[in-house]
């Protein structure tokens, strides 16, 4: 407290502490902070309450923003003097902050220097609620936000708000992209599609798909094995069928930037699959979810999903069949006389075509 008195002094506020002690300290910065540079909070635990940044704090030299937990309105006066930022990062935003697509985007247009932008949101506002809102604004959204040094964008929300975002929103150096989705009945993610498109620096060649009793997840790579991660795209939902399902419907239509990975990997981390089994999950799902891969030569199947995607790519007789892989030339899986076995059928056909399919350890 006597610390953040002497504000002419306070250059970095780094605050992680308990919910109260967070309140009385932030009784302490209203005002101005003449030099202030970066300031980042977040309450030790989650919490439900509500934790007030005082409308009257300003720093108009404030670089970085980093608020976690906090309630911060959007059309705060900090934004009318903190120009200068070049990460701005409120996540986990209390449905008491909530701020619509058009507010975010017209903030978004006063910081051209922005770095590394990071929006999630803590509990949803419904999809149709956000279609809602964007329908009924009485003028149309011009706000168009041109963020030439933006290397990081990461959002979690509902999918109606991401494309809002996206489909007002350019940038030409963008190294990463992380995308949280709550779990909808319905997706439809086109300027997703096509914002990732026009990435000139988004060039992939490895994926996988990942998903545990919460949680279905996509990560693309480039070729370069040392190089990390560059698009993630996380869906909140439980049953296999609805992981299955959610994901499929984000990856419906033809996107050229999948046709360029040729290794795949299919991860199961569910502590049981007993209760969603072989064909519970229709073949036009896992069609749909694996369909727009269609050069991978290379396919790692976790032994938990063997089961289905084996009778995927090797259906029963009397069975619609769309061919998976056709370019497909090595089968990875941990366990290898399970895969053997289970993909027996399919690596026969394979070889009796002319195109031969070995299975081998990872």
């Amino acid at each position: 407290m006597l610390a953040l008195q002497r504000r002419n002094h306070v250059q970095r506020i780094r605050l992680h502490t308990s919910f109260s002690d967070l309140q009385k300290i932030f009784t302490a910065m209203d005002g101005e902070f003449p030099i202030l540079e970066h300031l980042s909070v977040r309450p030790q635990k989650a919490h439900n309450e509500r934790l007030v940044i005082p409308e009257t704090f300003q720093a108009p030299y404030l670089r970085r923003l980093i608020l976690r937990n906090i309630t911060f309105q959007i059309t705060s006066p900090l934004f009318a003097t903190a120009m200068g930022l070049v990460t701005l990062s409120l996540t986990r935003i209390h449905s008491s902050a909530y701020f619509q697509p058009n507010q975010l985007l017209h903030q978004l247009s006063l910081m051209p220097q922005l770095e590394v932008l990071r929006i999630t949101f803590h509990t949803p506002v419904p999809n149709r609620e956000v279609q809602k809102q964007l329908s009924e604004v009485q003028l149309p959204i011009t706000t168009h936000v041109l963020l030439q040094n933006l290397h990081w964008f990461a959002f979690g929300g509902v999918s109606s708000y991401l494309e809002a975002l996206l489909d007002r929103m350019t940038t030409s150096s963008l190294k990463r992209l992380d995308i949280w989705l709550f779990g909808q009945l319905t997706y439809s993610v086109p300027s997703l599609v096509q914002f990732v498109g026009t990435i000139q620096s988004f060039v992939f060649g490895r994926a996988s798909i990942s998903l545990d009793d919460k949680r279905i997840w996509l990560n693309m790579y480039p070729d370069d094995v040392s190089r990390p991660r560059i698009l993630f795209v996380d869906v909140g939902c439980s049953r296999l069928d609805w992981q299955v399902s959610s994901m499929s419907q984000i990856l419906n239509t033809p996107i050229p930037w999948l046709s360029t990975v040729e290794n795949l990997s299919l991860t199961c981390e569910k502590q049981s699959m007993s209760s969603v089994r072989h064909g519970e999950v229709d073949n036009t799902l896992w069609n749909g979810l694996l369909g727009p891969f269609p050069n991978v030569r290379s396919l790692r199947v976790s032994h938990k999903l063997v089961e289905d995607i084996s009778h995927l790519l090797h259906p029963d007789k009397g069975e619609s069949h769309i061919e998976l892989f056709p370019e497909l030339k090595e089968l990875k899986c941990s366990a290898i006389d399970v895969a053997r076995d289970a993909f027996a059928a399919f690596i026969e056909a394979r070889q009796y075509a002319g195109r031969p399919v070995i299975v081998v350890r990872p």
